[in-house]
């Protein structure tokens, strides 16, 4: 029984890990990066694309993608 609270207890926090607007979850093709089709699920990624791609390569690296949601 205690296994099983626990292993429940992993798996929700492994989706919570990946919620909606998680690097892994806009990451469908799980390549490494997210493109600006990837970064529509979610709004705010969207409207900020352009901006967070510092070097222009039409890719969020994961860097790129954490700067992005620092305050």
């Amino acid at each position: 029984m205690r296994f099983s609270m626990f292993a429940a207890a992993l798996i929700g926090a492994s989706a919570w890990a990946a919620d909606a607007g998680s690097f892994e979850a806009l990451d469908k093709d799980r390549d490494g990066v997210i493109t600006a089709s990837e970064a529509r699920a979610d709004p705010s990624v969207a409207a900020r694309f352009a901006a967070a791609d510092k070097n222009q390569d039409g890719y969020l690296s994961r860097a790129e993608f954490e700067a992005l949601r620092r305050p």
